[in-house]
């Protein structure tokens, strides 16, 4: 698959089967978001996996109630810290915070 349908055929998936996914998969889907830009090559993010039950369906609760993320067998929550990006831009550091978090989720996907 080429990049460019890769992106025609993207689509948002709500239904899951309870198949795990093997730690090789985790981490090259991870692996993916390392190749995104990023502002000054600053890798402000972080991946948390979550596959306790639990926990999914705390983030499904206050995910506005998306219960269907509960659904799924694994969690990537994908978070950015701004601080070492307001050192370098000021002000600028929490948009490119924002900016680069979405670059990485982007190849994630």
């Amino acid at each position: 698959m080429d990049a460019r349908e890769a992106i025609v055929t993207r689509r948002s998936v709500r239904e899951y089967n309870s198949k795990s996914l093997g730690t090789g998969i985790i981490e090259e889907i991870i692996g993916a978001g390392r190749y995104a830009p990023s502002s000054g090559n600053i890798q402000t993010w972080k991946v948390i996996v979550i596959t306790d039950e639990k926990m999914r369906d705390n983030i499904a609760s206050i995910s506005m109630k998306q219960n269907w993320i509960s659904q799924a067998p694994v969690l990537l929550v994908v978070c950015g810290d701004k601080t070492m990006l307001e050192s370098y831009y000021d002000k600028r550091g929490d948009k490119y915070c924002t900016q680069n978090v979405a670059a990485a989720v982007e190849n994630m996907l």
